[in-house]
């Protein structure tokens, strides 16, 4: 959303189109949730699984702990850190998303709105990105480690919902082994259509209006303005999502979020 705000003020576009959106979740094991139901850091309500305490959780990537050292943990008892792995914060909107959401949490659950807030956050959430190591420009890669690798190599990866819905509802039977974590609070992903043209104009009209279109978008794991059409596609591959995410919030502003993007890429020198 900040993007297609800052398109549109460059392109002087006299109207939007907002078509269909998706929350940041994190993909994760159903291994791994009594161990941080455990720690208080997830919590299931109402079939759905919340990561209650974000704080706390992305204080543990911070500071370095590792799975090994919860208590009695003999799921997995790895020396593995507890990291939420992301795509490069350079180069893709998905990382961009989680350094907004964390950004919130560490700046005392407000949105980071000037400059001072940015760099009293910077050093936390630049070490969620440093202590990744490689990472992918596309939300793509680390979701095919997720679903080909397993839990040895993705305990916790911020993806897109769409992305495991529409993976789930493709396979004969859901995999059971995996879960998705909502954050609390989370971010929506909005697809916004910046139209130049007339045709796109129209375009982004039909995308955002025409029921065909927006069915279309809900069987790509897609919410819409129409919440029906994602309701029954779940219904319809014997799948489970929370019908409304109460506890949503905004992004910063494009230029606050690429400043700080731009401080972490230097960090990566």
């Amino acid at each position: 959303m900040p993007a297609a705000i800052a398109l549109q003020n460059k392109s002087k576009a006299k109207q939007v189109y907002p078509t269909f959106f998706t929350p940041m979740a994190v993909a994760s094991w159903k291994l791994l949730v009594p161990l941080l139901e455990k720690e208080g850091i997830v919590r299931k309500t109402e079939d759905a699984y919340y990561i209650v305490d974000l704080k706390r959780l992305l204080a543990m990537s911070e500071k370095g702990v590792r799975w090994r050292d919860l208590k009695d943990n003999t799921a997995f008892p790895t020396g593995k850190s507890i990291l939420i792995n992301s795509t490069d914060v350079r180069k893709s909107n998905s990382a961009a998303m989680y350094l907004a959401l964390a950004s919130y949490v560490v700046n005392d659950n407000n949105v980071v709105d000037d400059n001072e807030q940015a760099n009293r956050v910077l050093p936390f959430v630049t070490s969620l990105f440093l202590r990744q190591g490689l990472q992918e420009s596309s939300s793509a890669g680390p979701f095919e480690d997720y679903t080909t690798m397993g839990v040895g190599k993705a305990p916790l990866v911020m993806i897109y919902e769409s992305q495991f819905i529409e993976y789930q509802s493709k396979r004969a039977q859901p995999n059971p082994d995996m879960v998705l974590l909502y954050p609390q609070p989370t971010i929506y992903t909005k697809h916004i259509v910046v139209p130049l043209t007339e045709n796109g104009r129209r375009l982004g009209e039909l995308l955002a209006t025409d029921p065909a279109l927006q069915e279309l978008a809900a069987r790509f794991g897609y919410r819409t303005s129409s919440p029906e059409h994602f309701a029954a596609f779940l219904t319809s591959r014997n799948l489970q999502a929370p019908a409304t995410l109460v506890d949503v919030i905004d992004p910063p502003s494009f230029e606050i979020l690429e400043r700080m993007i731009q401080e972490i890429e230097k960090k990566f020198r």
